[in-house]
């Protein structure tokens, strides 16, 4: 008992002592944006902000023609998930661009941004 005493006092001394820094997880950005045919489908983009909000609109192009949006907000844990899952599939080492040999007319365009920290990526599908 007296050690962890010890512990706990020595913790709190370090944590409140002057120059101490409390390192925070780094700030996850994301950008999605999706085109599912041209002029005649849907779009759909997604935003995270460094706050955790995300923002999602979408706009339908023709029958029913409309928008559509809607916010809510992650949980740290979520937000540690995504950073988890950004560095085990490896999404800054990803290419720019991952296109089929041949594009047909009004094909989908997908857009994907990435920041974490100082570390920002684009990939277009």
């Amino acid at each position: 008992m007296q050690f962890a005493m010890r512990g706990v006092a020595l913790y709190a001394a370090l944590v409140t002592a002057p120059g101490f820094a409390r390192t925070e997880p780094p700030t996850v950005l994301v950008r999605a944006y999706i085109s599912t045919a041209g002029p005649y489908g849907e779009s759909w983009e997604l935003n995270l902000k460094a706050d955790g909000k995300v923002s999602l609109e979408i706009l339908y192009m023709l029958n029913p023609m409309g928008r559509m949006s809607g916010e809510f907000i992650n949980s740290p844990e979520r937000l540690e998930a995504l950073r988890q899952v950004i560095s085990a599939e490896q999404f800054f080492e990803l290419p720019n661009e991952i296109w089929p040999g041949a594009a047909p007319l009004h094909q989908p365009d997908l857009r994907l941004t990435i920041t974490v920290g100082d570390r920002r990526h684009k990939v277009a599908v």
